[in-house]
C-alpha cells in the first residue's frame, strides 16, 4: 500500500479527480464542496512542502461520499482514511475557516475543491502551537515563502487573521508569537540568503 507520504502536489490531483469520479459513479449528483486544510492545503499553496501525509478537508459528510473515498483508496492503493476531518478534532478548528478559502479546482460535474488562504494556514498552526511535530517551523517557512510572494504582509495582518478564526490567543504558547513577530522583522535580503542555504 502506498503510504500517505507520497501524496505530493500531482497525486493529490490524480487522487481528488478519481475520487470525483467515484462519487459521480455510485450516483454522487449534489454538488460537494471540499475545504482542504492542513499539510494538504499548505502543499498546495507553498513550495517548501513537497509532499503530505494525509488530506485533511472539511466537507458534508454521508455514506456516498465515505464509499467513493473507499473506492478510491482501494483503486489507488492508499490508506483508507486519506481523505478525513480529524481536523475539526484539533484545537485549530474554527467554524469560519470555510469562509477563508478560495476555489482551487473542480473535479467533474459536481466536486469543487477549495484551499485555504496561506495567512489563515500560519493562524492554524499558531493556533496548534505544538512543540513538537514541526508547527513551528512550518510557521517560520511559511511566513518566508509569504513575504517574498506577498512583501507588504505584516506580523499584524497574521494576527488578524488568527482573532479573525479564533478571538483571542488562549491556549497559544507565547514562544510561538514571538518567533512568528521576529519572521518578519528580518530583510527580505536575509530571507533570500536563508532560503538559498536551506534545503526547504
Amino acid at each position: 500500500m502506498l503510504h500517505s507520504k507520497n501524496l505530493d502536489k500531482e497525486r493529490i490531483n490524480t487522487i481528488l479527480e478519481n475520487f470525483s469520479q467515484n462519487y459521480e459513479k455510485i450516483g454522487g449528483k449534489e454538488e460537494l464542496d471540499i475545504y482542504l486544510v492542513g499539510g494538504a492545503a499548505i502543499l498546495l499553496n507553498f513550495e517548501y512542502r513537497e509532499s503530505t501525509i494525509d488530506v485533511d478537508a472539511l466537507f458534508k459528510e454521508n455514506d456516498l461520499v465515505q464509499n467513493a473515498i473507499a473506492i478510491t483508496a482501494k483503486e489507488i492503493g492508499i490508506d483508507k482514511d486519506w481523505l478525513n476531518q480529524d481536523c475539526k478534532k484539533t484545537p485549530s478548528y474554527s467554524p469560519l475557516i470555510q469562509k477563508k478559502c478560495f476555489l482551487f479546482s473542480e473535479f467533474g460535474k459536481h466536486v469543487k475543491v477549495y484551499v485555504l488562504e496561506p495567512i489563515y494556514l500560519i493562524a492554524m498552526k499558531l493556533k496548534s502551537s505544538r512543540p513538537t511535530g514541526g508547527d513551528l517551523d512550518d510557521i517560520i517557512k511559511m511566513v518566508y515563502e509569504l513575504r517574498l510572494k506577498e512583501a507588504k504582509i505584516t506580523y499584524d495582518d497574521v494576527i488578524k487573521a488568527y482573532l479573525e478564526l479564533y478571538g483571542d490567543f488562549s491556549n497559544t504558547y507565547t514562544q510561538f508569537l514571538v518567533k512568528t513577530k521576529e519572521a518578519f522583522e528580518i530583510s527580505i535580503n536575509e530571507i533570500k540568503e536563508i532560503t538559498q542555504k536551506t534545503e526547504y
